[in-house]
């Protein structure tokens, strides 16, 4: 009997067949499954054909209240029930981070940057508006 060799895709946290995946290179080499491989291409691809416009406040227009997040787990969350990721370390691999930046803004000892926070409005597609509700 010939048995499958089965890799850990660091993408889904799943034992999957080695059949069809793919090394990724970077500060940790890793193995991603042919399934997540394909997520990964659509989102980017779906990223890249959609336009984005920015509405200009009016010069007379009164400021708004500061961005500030108080409650960026909640915003976390939210992202990974409706992406079905599992853990925070895919999640910071989908947002290109360090899995101890999404750490450090959960247990409050930094503040979520600006970069992040436009990384989250290109992958996810949720408006400003939005990410600044879900994170108050």
């Amino acid at each position: 009997m010939t048995e499958e060799i089965k890799r850990f895709c660091t993408a889904c946290q799943c034992d999957k067949p080695m059949q069809g995946g793919s090394f990724k290179a970077g500060k940790v080499n890793r193995w991603v499954c042919e399934g997540c491989l394909e997520r990964m291409a659509s989102k980017l691809s779906n990223n890249a054909t959609k336009k984005k416009e920015i509405d200009m406040p009016d010069k007379g227009a009164k400021r708004g209240k500061p961005f500030e997040l108080t409650r960026p787990h909640r915003l976390f969350d939210h992202i990974r029930l409706a992406y079905k990721i599992q853990s925070d370390a895919s999640l910071s691999q989908i947002l290109e981070v360090s899995p101890s930046i999404i750490s450090r803004i959960r247990s409050r000892k930094i503040k979520i940057s600006a970069e992040l926070i436009l990384k989250i409005y290109d992958i996810t597609d949720l408006p400003i508006q939005s990410i600044r509700e879900l994170s108050r």
